[in-house]
């Protein structure tokens, strides 16, 4: 999926090389996505999901017939 036309529940994935270490979902309120911060932060809502990790977007995914 192109960054432009990103939708509600598709997923970012995140990391290093062609090694995914970390996804998130969108929740379609902008660039807003839902991910498992870490072991201590738990499960959160960033506003902007191209700065929840240090790691580069891999990519974004959609499923097909999900959204």
């Amino acid at each position: 999926v192109n960054a432009s036309d990103i939708r509600a529940g598709d997923l970012v994935m995140f990391g290093s090389g062609a090694n995914a270490n970390h996804v998130g979902i969108l929740t379609g309120n902008g660039n807003e996505i839902v991910h498992a911060k870490s072991s201590r932060a738990g499960v959160t809502i960033d506003s902007d999901y191209r700065n929840v990790s240090s790691h580069a977007v891999l990519g974004i995914m959609r499923i097909n017939g999900l959204n």
